[in-house]
C-alpha cells in the first residue's frame, strides 16, 4: 500500500501530473478531490458516509462502498457492490452541486437498479439455469481474463460468460434485437 503524498496515510491510487518542473504527486481520494477542487476553484464537500446498505427486489441485501471524484466537467459518484463483479452505479453532476444533492440521485439510482431481475434462474429435469426474465437486459460489459478477447457480461450484479449470455438470447431466436451501449454514468 503507497502512502498519501498529502496526507501520508496508505491506500494511494492516483497519480497527478502537476505543472512542468513540479514532482508528480501520489494521493489517496480525499486528497485528490481536495487538490482538484483547489485547481478549478470550487468547494469540495465531503460525503458524510462512504457506505451504505440497499435491498433488491427479492429482499437480498447488497452492501456499497461510495467513491467521490472531483473532475474539471463535474463530480462523479459511484456505488460499487463490495463484491467481484457486483452491481456498479454512478452519476455525474455539474460542480457545486451539493455532496447531499449527489448522494440522493446516486442513492434514487440505486433503489431503480436493484427494483427490477433481468435473469432469472428456471428449473428443467432438476438443473437449474439461467435465463432472460423479459425482453429487456441491463448491465454492463467487462474484460474476461479468459475469454480470449470476447467479453463477460454482468447483469444483476453476477458475471456471465459471452457463452452462457447467447443461450439465454437463443429462446428468443428469429426476433430482432436493439443494442444500445451507453455510458456507466446513463
Amino acid at each position: 500500500m503507497v502512502d498519501c503524498d498529502q496526507c501520508k496515510k496508505g491506500n494511494a491510487k492516483i497519480h497527478l501530473k502537476m505543472d512542468e518542473g513540479v514532482p508528480n504527486l501520489v494521493l489517496c481520494s480525499d486528497c485528490y478531490n481536495e487538490v482538484m477542487a483547489e485547481e478549478l476553484g470550487v468547494s469540495y464537500e465531503e460525503l458524510l458516509i462512504k457506505s451504505f446498505e440497499m435491498e433488491d427486489c427479492l429482499g437480498e441485501v447488497h452492501q456499497f462502498d461510495i467513491h467521490q471524484r472531483v473532475f474539471p466537467n463535474g463530480i462523479f459518484l459511484e456505488a460499487s457492490e463490495r463484491k467481484e463483479y457486483g452491481y456498479f452505479f454512478a452519476i455525474h453532476d455539474e460542480l457545486g452541486v451539493s455532496a447531499a444533492q449527489l448522494l440522493q440521485k446516486l442513492m434514487e439510482k440505486v433503489k431503480k437498479g436493484l427494483s427490477q431481475k433481468y435473469i432469472e434462474e428456471n428449473e428443467r429435469g432438476g438443473v437449474s439455469q439461467p435465463v432472460l426474465a423479459g425482453d429487456e437486459v441491463w448491465g454492463r460489459i467487462e474484460y474476461d481474463e479468459t475469454g480470449n478477447g470476447v467479453p463477460l457480461m454482468v447483469v444483476d450484479g453476477k458475471p456471465y460468460k459471452w457463452e452462457e449470455f447467447g443461450k439465454m438470447l437463443s429462446a428468443s431466436e428469429g426476433f430482432q434485437f436493439r443494442l444500445k451501449i451507453c455510458e456507466f454514468t446513463d
